[in-house]
């Protein structure tokens, strides 16, 4: 999943699961968006699907998380 996907399900209260309902919500804003979606009916369930990660995700992730917050040199009066 891409960061502007996962913003699309954000703003729509959805998470990586969904109904059919939720995924025509999903469509609906695409198109708008000017962008499609394919979906695909499968007969085979899912077990624990694994997710994705691109490498630069990753590494942006893993640079936020070791990058220590900075104290303000401003002094308080």
């Amino acid at each position: 999943m891409t960061a502007y996907g996962s913003q699309v399900l954000l703003l729509l209260g959805l998470g990586l699961r969904t109904d059919l309902d939720g995924l025509r919500k999903i469509e609906v804003v695409m198109e708008r968006l000017g962008l499609s979606l394919t979906t695909k009916i499968v007969t085979e369930p899912l077990v624990n699907p694994k997710s994705h990660m691109s490498n630069t995700m990753y590494s942006l992730l893993m640079k936020r998380a070791m990058n220590n917050p900075k104290k303000s040199r401003k002094k308080k009066s």
